[in-house]
């Protein structure tokens, strides 16, 4: 008998029920009233994320598929890893295919469902609720296949962090007002670096931060990394050889802290590690690709 074919949904809550949540209702109906467009807006994105996920929830119903679901930041991360799933579907934006790529098994696809287009951003998202059911249609018949996505892991003071960077990492100092201080090793090359913090983005995160700070985007599919320091400080005379480029499989690129309270943001702000004077962080392309079906 065949094993039957299982999904498991990780989803975002809205950024209405996150900002709004503690109030009371004669308070929001207040700000209602008042014309208030920015609640309008929360209000309108929160009512077409949910109508996405009824619409995912439907289509599976429809084509006989058993699922699990739960919102981000409560105990499914873990179950999303279990092997007994065949696809993780992550419905809501970037954010929410970052943080199932880190709950998802090496060997289960990921497949990124942009619940708010309008809203959203959905670089790692291949459909919206529309398109869902024929992308899933696709899927089942083995014609939509997963890329292999390349991703960093980390490895700090020799310990490996357990996470599996698919987007991007930010090297900075606690408080953002202060300068990061570190020492850079890309290669055979090392400078000290003093400025507002470092970039390092996989491929497929390139098109992110690391565009925004003016670099160019690498192929998805790429094997580099790229690094780019955020308003480097130079004093007269300075001149600095790493001021942003590529590293390869086979570079070492080290980082070495020089800031009593520093961090490492992993794929965003909800990853944070402590990054102290002397600390050092060992970045290199991960043995676990991400199984990503994307656009």
């Amino acid at each position: 008998m065949a094993k039957p074919f299982r999904a498991f949904i990780l989803y975002k809550r809205s950024a209405f029920e996150s900002h709004f949540e503690g109030y009371r209702p004669f308070s929001l109906r207040r700000h209602f009233r008042s014309g208030d467009r920015n609640l309008a807006h929360f209000k309108r994105s929160h009512d077409v994320h949910y109508r996405t996920l009824r619409t995912v929830e439907s289509v599976l119903r429809a084509r006989g598929v058993d699922y699990d679901e739960s919102p981000r930041g409560g105990k499914p991360r873990e179950a999303g890893s279990r092997s007994t799933y065949d696809l993780v579907i992550a419905v809501g934006g970037d954010g929410t295919v970052l943080e199932a790529a880190q709950g998802a098994a090496a060997r289960v696809p990921v497949l990124g469902v942009n619940s708010d287009p309008c809203h959203s951003i959905g670089r790692f998202c291949a459909c919206d609720g529309r398109s869902f059911g024929a992308l899933l249609d696709r899927f089942l018949r083995g014609r939509a296949k997963p890329q292999s996505i390349p991703r960093i892991a980390l490895k700090l003071d020799g310990r490996d962090l357990g996470v599996r960077v698919l987007n991007d990492v930010l090297i900075a100092h606690a408080n953002p007002a202060a300068m990061s201080h570190y020492a850079l090793r890309v290669g055979r090359v090392t400078e000290q670096h003093r400025s507002s913090g470092l970039w390092i983005s996989t491929a497929a995160g390139s098109t992110g931060a690391a565009q925004s700070a003016g670099a160019r985007p690498l192929p998805a599919t790429s094997r580099r990394v790229r690094y780019v320091p955020r308003e480097l400080y130079s004093r007269p005379g300075q001149r600095y050889r790493l001021r942003g480029g590529t590293a390869g499989p086979g570079d070492r690129l080290v980082l070495r802290s020089l800031m009593r309270e520093g961090r490492v943001y992993a794929d965003g702000a909800h990853r944070c590690f402590s990054f102290p004077y002397g600390s050092v962080l060992e970045i290199r392309p991960s043995r676990e690709p991400l199984r990503l079906i994307y656009r």
